[in-house]
């Protein structure tokens, strides 16, 4: 051994030996296939105690540099290349297994999910990529509370593992919320699952096969598509009307395509959040009956509304057994909750049990006894009667600060209105203001095929600036971004005969491809004697003579105001 220990050198004698022999196994100087002295040989020339000539020799064994034989000796292996010498794991080529599933890169609506699901841009934003409410509305405290609570009831088994199919007393509470909304259940049809969107691929992996048809609203969730599109399923989309999903449309479906399943949001549809009617409701359920094909309802969200009553879940209306109801508490509640449920009978209650014991075991056992607390008590109520007495002002509000920006109301398509048709510098310039104002969509995204269908693009008059303030009012168009007011024409033109004033091109805006509010920011809500109006206002996106960025809040017709609308129905 051509190496010299030093005692006196902190580093520990056995790394010192082990240093060593690493050195000359990787210049060539112990060659493969070499036999090393006995720990008991070497100990005696180099001065030092067998065990630490063991540790030595067992430091290399486990890098793979070394290997012993019983009762032969211990030998070097063939040379291998010591992990992070070379090439990094990241400008490796990948294997042959890692190529077949490469792809030309994440699709728009993956971009756009994650997005969403990464959250505001910026603190204190009102998002209109995710789905949610004002998370100032959380109930933190009475949570922190109910999480001690159960902590200090349950102990440890709290922190333990679940039955696969949820808590017993956690579905003996769902069982009664949702005979109160009309359904007919046990506690044991009853399926804790984490959140909606695995109890979606649940019922996918329980009833279909690849290549399978699977009848979708359009538009609908683009986060479906993930679940669907995974499985290797076909989606067929059918549209809609005011009343939600299409009769006739879907009847005609049925007849040509024969799917496997049909999924719907028939309370407080995504992206559009229109509620489809009873009437509707049962004919859905007898065309499902008819075919024999079985309806997935998904109820995400009902709780949190105001205004005219809503039907019962389309499971209400069923007698055939054609109908597996989910729903979860992720918007009306908290995001991070991550609970939700089926309902599910017969062979399929089984079956989906057994995919769901699969896929995770079993859900949160904490947070699966904290929303039992929350059930049980009446806290959750007290939360929903809460939030939609807050956004039924929120909502109030929104609706006078349109009147003067926009008096016609009656024009606005489902799809809302940021404006996308703006050149590219008013277009970055608004969406700056918006985010200094407080208001931000998930990501710079435009409406491009493969998301959802294209709406109907609206066309919204220009805000008018009149008087005051600094500059003229084509200086002030032009800070805005909008178009400048029409130049007077000379007496005589045609345009002077029609009012004194060339007539200016209407300004088109582009429907926004996000999950505006899915009626979870206003609750959903339909008021009474008019179409709901899902409506974000910023402030304006200039700063103050301070310097100071005002904070998010209803602002019309005012110069820089940005405007956030959503029209259902």
């Amino acid at each position: 051994m051509a190496f010299a220990l030093q005692p006196d050198s902190g580093t520990p004698l056995y790394r010192q030996i082990g240093a060593g022999l690493r050195c000359e196994i990787t210049d060539g100087t112990l060659a493969t296939g070499a036999r090393l002295p006995s720990s008991r040989q070497l100990a005696r020339d180099l001065g030092v105690s067998r065990i630490t000539v063991d540790n030595a020799y067992a430091e290399l064994i486990a890098e793979g540099l070394l290997e012993a034989r019983a009762g032969n000796g211990t030998f070097v292996l063939p040379p291998w290349k010591p992990p992070g010498a070379g090439a990094s794991a990241g400008t490796a080529p990948l294997p042959s297994w890692q190529a077949r599933l490469a792809t030309d890169g994440p699709s728009v609506r993956d971009r756009m999910l994650r997005q969403v699901l990464r959250g505001p841009i910026v603190d204190n934003t009102i998002s209109f990529a995710w789905g949610a409410g004002d998370p100032r509305l959380v109930p933190t405290g009475e949570f922190r509370q109910l999480l001690g609570s159960v902590l200090d009831i349950n102990g440890a088994a709290a922190l333990g593992p679940e039955h696969s199919d949820g808590y017993p007393p956690l579905r003996a509470v769902l069982a009664g919320y949702l005979r109160q909304l009309g359904l007919v259940v046990t506690p044991e049809e009853i399926l804790i699952t984490s959140g909606t969107q695995q109890a979606i691929s649940l019922v996918c992996d329980a009833l279909l096969q690849p290549g399978d048809a699977v009848i979708v609203e359009t538009p609908t969730w683009p986060g479906v598509f993930d679940a669907l599109e995974t499985r290797g399923l076909r989606v067929v989309g059918v549209p809609l009307d005011a009343e939600g999903l299409r009769a006739d449309a879907l009847a005609a479906a049925l007849e040509e395509v024969r799917p496997g399943l049909i999924y719907t949001v028939p309370t407080f549809h995504n992206p559009t959040g229109c509620v489809m009617s009873a009437t509707r409701r049962r004919e859905i359920v007898a065309l499902a009956h008819r075919h024999g094909v079985p309806i997935l309802e998904d109820d995400h969200v009902r709780e949190v509304r105001f205004g005219n009553p809503i039907p019962p879940p389309l499971a209400a209306f069923d007698h055939y057994g054609a109908v597996i109801h989910t729903g979860s508490f992720t918007k009306s509640l908290m995001p991070a909750l991550r609970l939700g449920y089926i309902v599910a009978r017969g062979p399929l209650h089984e079956r989906i049990v057994l995919l769901k014991r699969a896929a995770d075991l079993f859900s949160s056992t904490l947070m699966q006894r904290v929303l039992c607390r929350y059930l049980e008590g009446g806290t959750i109520r007290r939360h929903w009667k809460h939030v939609s007495r807050v956004y039924r002002r929120r909502h109030a509000t929104m609706l006078r600060a349109l009147e003067r920006p926009l008096p016609s109301r009656g024009d606005l398509d489902r799809g809302g209105g940021w404006p996308g048709a703006l050149g590219g510098g008013a277009a970055r310039c608004l969406r700056r203001g918006a985010l200094r104002g407080g208001v931000a969509r998930g990501g710079d995204l435009r409406r491009r095929r493969g998301l959802l269908p294209r709406a109907e693009r609206p066309t919204l008059p220009a805000p008018q600036f009149r008087g005051g303030g600094r500059g003229t009012d084509r200086a002030r168009h032009r800070r805005a971004g909008t178009p400048a007011p029409p130049a007077p024409c000379s007496p005589g033109s045609a345009d002077h005969a029609r009012g004194g004033r060339r007539q200016p091109s209407p300004t088109t805006v582009i429907p926004s491809l996000t999950q505006q509010s899915q009626a979870a920011p206003t609750g959903h809500l339909r008021p009474e004697g008019a179409p709901l109006l899902a409506v974000w206002t910023g402030a304006p996106w200039r700063r103050d003579r301070a310097g100071r960025a005002p904070a998010p809040g209803i602002r019309g017709g005012c110069d820089g105001t940005m405007t956030r609308v959503k029209r259902f129905g």
